[in-house]
């Protein structure tokens, strides 16, 4: 048993720098104040241990001894192998162990002699088990003694004595790098120096031979130990200890330079290859995450002369195109820190205080409420953050409480505020407030239910009788259905009530804007539901019923969004708490809440907790390995944040399994070691403690990106498989049993992934790392998610894990400064008056739906039906679609394109918010115009109603919020403070986005405000007034040249900027004259400078606009070209960019041609020198629903590519743009794959020459090119020919596509000749009864490998004829079990793959918790039906109608051939699609025989290929 050496310290570590004191003491030969403090330690210890020690710790202590070793990576078990290693005759030499014992001998010295004796006798006890286990295994299989292995004896070598020397250290001072010396003392320690300098030297210095080591080169660790002891053993008072000093300084400062030189660096290097023969057949491991710019150049069997050359397209008056060069040398994967790229380096900016402190449940819960800070009613002022309803129907508040402003002390995680500014009237709090969390509970919640009486009372049959219903006989019925429902506490009145909207009952739809009385039931929400569909005797129906207790406490209460309430009547409770929150008290009824008089006092700051999970694939499984956060306590919920870098941090960790850590990560006293990094043993341990960070930390909101799709899904699935028992931390509410459904109560999530789509709709890319790039101008390092094992090799590498996942949790609070994400979906929330988490979720619908609900219960109407349906979009503006998917009624009028080149100005008029305008100016509204339904099911042709009557609530809204926008942004331009400037900033982009929302909810088909005639209605008046601008432009003497809903582009035909604008405004005033007193309105939205129109939503434009009264300036336009499109690749983007550049540049057209065809040649160039990047050709599409989920996956490439990287255990969810490369495919068939099948990921491409270069240039390049420079009467063919392309072969597929100029262009792709039905089946595979080959039979007649045809129903090994009844046997049992699979109705699900016949019966979910997953049946009847059809297509008989049938298929064949179609066709014919009459798919003046002799026809005319035998 080897004891690990120690390692040897450097005088320049400044973790282990002797100070002067010790060197001082040394000098005087005494000993150091360390070595007497250790000595005194150590005595102390053992004098505890001897005391405390009892039998059992001896006896323990013994077994550990003799169980466990000690090694360079920590303590272990002994293995098997480590046994056998032990000497294995019983009398045999101990050399080792007497060697390891000598060591503890020297290492215990005096002090510890008794502790070594026990160690001693353990490890003695434990060698004496370990020979009579030995003994009975010392005879081999056969019962013969084993044959030792004669062993050369170990002998206990002797260390060198070594002499003190005090001229060491003095020759250190004189000269440490050139002293040289043939004395033992010196050769000794620099044998030490050089052992040193082998483990710290990297790749780079391995050069260096041992004379330059020997003689202490600059590199070199001095042993600082020796020289003390040798000082402490020959004194020497005259040493000069200021030189040393200097010498120790001058020495690090050389290390720290030599450090910088040899940090590896990314850069590239020409490799001189002259005169070398080159193996094409070597294969390198290259990461393109790292790749190098270098020239790729393939010159087989020559030898060459390689250099790096990159070739630059330019032009005195365009913008440059960047090439990029492809890297020839590939390199292993690079381990790169951020704070080693153009990232400021945050860690430093945090200190001490930036550690995160876990403490125990105990020690940071109040006792008492001596810190809070109560009103002198005795309420309490609480800020509400989010609402959640338990299962016993009570509704749970969460927030934030004030405390003392006069204690210094507060609870753990309550959140230091910051000084806020306010932008009302009221005074500002000098004094730094400070917050903690609180939960209320509300004991009692009601539902409201609503009936409607009858006319008349139904009889016992349900038919209406002549009896009038009456007060008392509804009221007795009411009662009755009451107590049968055995609902206790309730009141039961009769209210008046308006109904308005349409519902999907249709007993329930009435007469809008008429008045009932109805009778309210209100009963506690803990008590049962009733039907939607009830109806009565005595009532018609019921309304309120979907309405959810939390529904109807926001909308009762009028609570609009996160705000300061006033909670009275409250009960604080301490002891037996049902929250992990700092407060928690209780209110008898909801009634005891309500907005606060102080509800625009600043809201507190937010505490936030930024989360980055990595975990590694298990089977279908992710274990965790590390989770990093870090916490801002301040975060403003107003305005912008001031302290941005006022933040904690802190990384738990754990081994992989079966692994452990390098020895020397967060070893004690290291310079590496990191004191906000957590060592866990388990991915257990590493999770409760996550649990305990969180509890401690007490967050108000989660942040991470996707962190709902994976973080919280990975840790919350994790934490209930492994049966964490903190798992509850996680929320804020307890909870005894895991549900999956509320597992984070009380506390809001930012998914930054979420709110980046909704706020920055022109990205391609949301990936963290294209969003760091794009956004924040930082190059984020990236983790490859199936390699992080290797970051686990060293401790550099593991340093550079954590910072990376570190730094992932500190740029998503980047983008949320950035992008103000809290005061801007607070500012939503407040105007909607809906719940904060939904806004941060960009449920944009349910923004509209509370607006409406305040407004509309606020003027006593029945509400709409809650309506649980999924939706894959939040609605819009272009219409609703029909089950069919078509549009149910017409969108916005888009007016045909004049397609040219305009050279000259075109103006751009746009009517002002034209769908609110509608609403406001035609009074639309649920209650101003009638609704009605026609005999076939279709709604009439809704009209806007007389003027006479009274604004609807839908208008009023509207012109409310128009109104209080206008007032912020008056109140903003006079407003001089930055802060507050940026706060109304917020709260008017807010209106904005409500406002413009408002027409969706009434075309979005899932909307709980959906009325098809009023979103008509509205896109009718819109067609109209776009129409009549059009007409009074005309009139006007200007060309119209496009119109798109709300626009109208004009040209002018001036040449000046100044004229174009008068002619602009002219036309402006003319059309707003139509509109006099009316809310409608256009303006001047724009000026072109040049124009290129292509078709519709498509064109390109140089946007000129004034900067003062006498500059003005251009801005490049584009809309719905190439260049703004993810679906096609940069290159096509870069060329298109680089042409429209040129066209829109000014350029004479004689030039154009010239310069268009050298930059064309310079790109074929490029292409065929193989110098672009891999990345220019990456494609990138949106996954829309799961992979699985997709009736056409075969043909859409970036559904392959999700499903192959699902394969590889990365994560891929809807909503995520997948990257794709179109490659040549499987290089080893001779038969290309369609286009979709060679679809890769960017990962997986190796190199240039996978890539398909034909397929991009004809199907995305050069229609690209030929769309671009269509309207200046460019040829396709000759762009083909200046791309190296074949010119006549585009020639009438381009004049073809001209003639469709205002259609989208599609390309046209070869069709396949395979039918994409049998895709997903299966062959049929017969088992030869002579050899039992296992065959696949691929048709009638197959091919070998000499060209020659045999039968296919004969063995490929042994080529004997399969029997004919072995074979329909076979057949036969082979649909019989695909049949099996049907019957048996197994399902499979998409998320995980768990195959089983359970699911959730609503929705068909996968019943796995924390599984999102749908249940999809593996076998369906479609698939059964292609299946079978597919042995159809393999026993098809084309070829036996041929005149050579004799030639090709023998009558033995024939007759196999038939039975197996009898077989097939006996299945197929219970299937309905296969037992179709041709009769009823003819034309009445067609007959079936026409039909059959036309097929005949058809089928002659088709040469098909002759068979040789």
């Amino acid at each position: 048993m080897n004891r690990p050496k120690r390692e040897k310290k450097s005088i320049t570590d400044v973790s282990t720098l002797k100070s002067l004191e010790q060197i001082k003491r040394a000098r005087d030969g005494e000993k150091r104040t360390d070595q007497l403090q250790e000595e005194d330690d150590e005595r102390k210890r053992l004098e505890q241990l001897k005391e405390q020690e009892t039998e059992f710790d001896k006896e323990e202590r013994k077994r550990k001894n003799r169980d466990f070793i000690e090694g360079d990576s920590g303590y272990r078990e002994t293995s098997d192998n480590e046994d056998e290693d032990e000497d294995e005759d019983d009398d045999g030499d101990n050399s080792d162990d007497d060697y390891s014992l000598d060591e503890d001998d020297e290492d215990g010295g005096g002090d510890g002699e008794n502790n070594d004796s026990d160690q001693e006798e353990a490890i003695e006890v434990g060698r004496k088990k370990k020979r009579q286990v030995k003994k009975k295994s010392k005879k081999d299989e056969n019962g013969e003694p084993k044959v030792k292995t004669p062993r050369v004896k170990k002998t206990k070598e002797k260390k060198n004595e070594i002499v003190p020397e005090k001229n060491r250290i003095i020759q250190f001072i004189n000269n440490p790098t050139e002293s040289k010396s043939t004395s033992n003392n010196e050769s000794f320690f620099f044998d030490k120096l050089k052992k040193s300098n082998s483990n710290t030297l990297n790749s780079t210095n391995s050069t260096l031979n041992s004379n330059e080591l020997s003689s202490g080169g600059t590199m070199s660790s001095l042993d600082i130990e020796s020289m003390l002891n040798d000082l402490q053993s020959a004194p020497d008072s005259e040493l000069d200890l200021e030189k040393l000093k200097e010498k120790q300084l001058e020495l690090e400062k050389k290390l720290e330079k030599e450090a910088l030189l040899n940090k590896p660096t990314i850069s590239t290097e020409t490799i001189i290859t002259e005169g070398v023969e080159l193996d094409d057949n070597y294969e390198f491991d290259f990461d393109f995450n790292n790749p190098i710019t270098t020239n790729n150049n393939n010159n087989n069997n020559t030898k060459t002369t390689t250099t790096t050359t990159t070739t630059t397209i330019t032009n005195k008056n365009l913008n440059k195109v960047n090439s990029m060069s492809l890297p020839t040398r590939p390199q292993a994967q690079q381990f790169i820190s951020p704070k080693q790229t153009n990232q400021e380096d945050w860690w430093s900016k945090t200190g001490v205080d930036s550690v995160v402190l876990v403490k125990k449940l105990e020690e940071i819960m109040p006792k008492n409420s001596d810190l809070l800070k109560m009103n002198m009613d005795g309420s309490l002022d609480f800020f509400l953050l989010t609402t959640e309803e338990d299962k016993q129907g009570r509704i749970i508040l969460f927030g934030k409480v004030k405390l003392q402003a006069s204690k210094s002390n507060k609870p753990g995680g309550g959140g230091g505020a910051t000084k806020q500014t306010s932008i009302t009237d009221e005074p500002v709090t000098k004094v730094p407030l400070k917050y903690a969390s609180c939960c209320i509970i509300i004991e009692k919640m009601e539902r409201n239910v609503f009936f409607l009486p009858r006319d008349y009372k139904l009889d016992q049959d349900g038919e209406s009788t002549t009896i009038q219903v009456t007060d008392t006989m509804i009221e007795a019925e009411l009662k009755q259905l009451v107590d049968r429902s055995k609902i206790k506490d309730y009141k039961l009145k009769k209210v008046k009530r308006t109904s308005a909207f349409d519902y999907s009952v249709p007993h329930k739809n009435g007469p809008v804007g008429e008045q009932h009385y109805v009778w309210k039931l209100s009963y506690p929400s803990n008590q049962m539901v009733f039907p939607n569909d009830i109806k009565g005797s005595t009532f018609r129906c019921a309304y309120g019923i979907t309405s959810s207790p939390v529904e109807l406490f926001l909308i009762k209460r009028k609570i609009m969004g996160p705000t300061w309430l006033t909670v009275s009547g409250i009960t604080l409770n301490f002891d037996q708490k049902k929250s992990f929150a700092r407060y928690e008290a209780t209110v008898k009824s909801f009634k005891s809440i309500k907005p606060s008089m102080y509800k625009n006092e600043p809201s507190p700051p937010l505490t936030v907790m930024s989360i980055s999970t990595k975990s590694v694939m298990k089977g279908s499984s992710h274990e965790v390995v590390m989770i990093s956060s870090v916490i801002h306590e301040s975060i403003s919920a107003d305005g912008p944040t001031e302290n941005q870098d006022s933040i904690k941090y802190i990384t738990a960790i754990r081994p992989l399994t079966g692994q452990v850590f390098p020895p020397d990560f967060q070893k004690p006293g290291a310079s590496t070691t990191k004191q906000n990094v957590t060592i866990c043993t388990s991915e257990r341990n590493l999770l409760s403690f996550f649990c305990e960070t969180v509890l401690n930390a007490d967050p108000d909101v989660f942040a991470g990106h996707n962190i709902i799709g994976y973080d919280i899904e990975v840790i919350l699935d994790r934490l209930e498989k492994l049966k964490v028992m903190e798992w509850a931390f996680i929320g804020r509410l307890k909870r005894s049993s895991f549900d999956r459904f509320n597992h984070i109560s009380g506390r809001l999530i930012c998914d930054s992934y979420l709110v980046c789509k909704e706020f920055l709709p022109k990205e391609k890319n949301y990936s963290l790392v294209e969003l760091s790039k794009n956004q924040l101008s930082i190059n984020k390092p990236e983790i490859n998610y199936l390699s992080i094992e290797p970051y686990f090799e060293t401790t550099k590498k593991l340093n550079i894990f954590i910072e990376i996942n570190e730094n992932d949790c500190y740029i998503i609070f980047l983008l949320i400064f950035k992008l103000l994400v809290f005061p801007l979906t607070k500012q939503l929330t407040n105007l909607a008056g809906n719940q904060w988490d939904k806004s941060l979720k960009s449920n944009r619908a349910e923004r509209i739906e509370y607006l409406l609900l305040h407004n509309f219960h606020e003027k006593k109407y029945l509400l709409p039906d809650k309506i649980y349906q999924k939706s894959s979009s939040s609605g819009g503006g272009g219409g609703a679609k029909d089950k069919d998917n078509h549009a149910a009624y017409s969108g916005g009028l888009v007016l045909d394109p004049k397609i040219d080149f305009y050279d000259r100005y075109v103006v751009l008029l746009d009517f002002n918010s034209l769908y609110p305008s509608i609403i406001q100016e035609y009074n639309v509204c649920f209650t101003t115009i009638n609704r009605v339904k026609r005999d076939d099911g279709k709604w009439e042709e809704a009209m806007p109603p007389p003027s006479s009557i009274e604004k609807g609530i839908l208008p009023k809204v509207l012109h409310g919020l128009v109104s209080k926008r206008r007032e912020i942004k008056k109140r903003m331009e006079q407003e001089k403070n930055k802060i507050i400037k940026a706060q109304y900033d917020i709260q008017q982009q807010a209106v904005k986005l409500i406002a413009n929302s408002m027409y969706g909810c009434l075309g979005f088909s899932h909307s709980r405000f959906y009325a098809l005639p009023l979103a008509e209605l509205v896109t009718r008046k819109g067609r109209e007034n776009l129409q009549k601008g059009a007409s009074i432009v005309n009139k006007m003497c200007y060309d119209v040249i496009y119109g798109d809903t709300d626009s109208l582009m004009i040209y002018t035909g001036v040449g000046t900027f100044n004229e174009a604008e008068t002619i602009g405004k002219e036309i402006q005033k003319k059309i707003n004259d139509q509109y006099r007193g009316s809310v409608m309105e256009i303006g001047l939205d724009g000026i072109f400078k040049r124009l290129l129109l292509f078709k519709k939503k498509k064109y390109a434009c140089l946007k000129e606009f004034r900067i003062d009264s006498t500059t003005t300036k251009c801005e490049r336009e584009n809309k719905g070209i190439d260049i703004v499109r993810r679906d096609y690749c940069d290159l096509t983007k870069d060329i298109g960019q680089w042409v429209l550049n040129l066209i829109l540049g000014g350029e004479e057209k004689i030039a154009l041609f010239s310069l268009i065809k050298e930059y064309l040649e310079s790109v074929q160039q490029q292409i065929k020198d193989n110098t672009l990047a891999v990345e220019k050709f990456i494609i990138t599409k949106t996954l829309s629903k799961q992979p699985e989920e997709y009736n056409d996956a075969d043909i859409q490439p970036h559904v392959q590519v999700a499903l192959q990287m699902r394969a590889k255990g990365l994560h891929v969810q809807p909503g995520e743009q997948v990257p794709y490369i179109i490659t040549h495919g499987n290089s080893s068939s001779d038969i290309k794959e369609e286009w979709h099948h060679r679809a890769r990921a960017p990962s997986d491409v190796e190199s240039i020459q996978d890539v398909d270069i034909d397929w991009y240039l004809s199907q995305q390049i050069l229609p690209s090119i030929q769309r671009n420079t269509g309207p200046i009467g460019m040829e396709p063919h000759e762009l083909a020919q200046w791309l190296g392309m074949t010119g006549t072969k585009y020639q009438k597929q381009f004049d073809h596509l001209q003639q469709q100029s205002n259609q989208d262009f599609k390309p046209r792709y070869t069709l396949s000749t395979e039918d994409l039905r049998y895709k997903q089946c299966k062959s049929f595979n017969f088992e030869c009864p002579y050899c039992g080959q296992n065959n696949e039979f691929t048709g009638i007649v197959k091919i070998d490998s000499e060209g020659k045809s045999e039968s296919g129903f004969d063995c490929n090994q042994c080529h004997a004829k399969i029997p004919l009844k072995k074979l329909a046997n076979q057949l036969q049992l082979n649909i019989r079990t695909y049949l099996k699979q049907y019957n048996d109705w197994d399902l499979r699900c998409t998320e995980c793959e768990k195959v089983s016949k359970n699911y959730k019966e609503t929705s068909y979910r996968c019943a796995r918790p924390q599984c999102r997953g749908k249940m999809i049946q593996i076998m369906t009847s479609s698939k059964l039906f292609n299946q079978i059809s597919f042995f159809s297509k393999l026993f098809r008989n084309d070829l036996s109608n041929s005149d050579n049938t004799t030639t090709i298929i023998p009558n033995e064949d024939q007759n196999t051939l038939k039975q197996a179609k009898q077989i097939i066709d006996s299945f197929l014919s219970k299937f309905d699609q296969y037992n179709v009459n041709l009769n009823s798919l003819l034309t009445p003046s067609q007959t079936l025989d026409s039909f059959n002799n036309y097929l005949a026809s058809s089928r002659a005319s088709i040469q098909y290929p002759i068979l040789n035998k």
